[in-house]
């Protein structure tokens, strides 16, 4: 019996994939844009909409859809005067409407 093989393209698993948690590259415009399933390194400006207020401006927004929900997560990788502590910011959109950013409020674990 002969076996059929096919090569594994990039296409391929794409179409089996499509969730994946993968890097999609630099983000420094709208966090709004970023829907798809992902991380995103991040360097905001003065330019850049959608970003929570107050927030250091380097760091990665995780990005997870699910259903009519997405999450997304930033955590900056410093937290400015705070320096070297990271913060985090969580907020979700529902169909078409984002809610607020919070602040995720922690201590130190040693």
């Amino acid at each position: 019996m002969a076996l059929e093989t096919k090569e594994l393209t990039n296409s391929i698993i794409k179409s089996v994939a499509t969730d994946a948690m993968v890097y999609r590259g630099f983000l420094d415009r709208s966090f709004n844009l970023a829907l798809s399933c992902g991380y995103y390194w991040v360097r905001a400006s003065a330019e850049t909409t959608d970003f929570p207020k107050g927030a250091y401006q380097y760091g990665i927004l995780e990005v997870l859809p699910v259903g009519d929900f997405i999450l997304q997560r930033y955590t900056t990788h410093a937290s400015g005067s705070n320096l070297p502590y990271p913060s985090v910011y969580v907020r979700m959109r529902y169909q078409t409407t984002f809610s607020r950013w919070s602040k995720m409020v922690g201590e130190d674990v040693v």
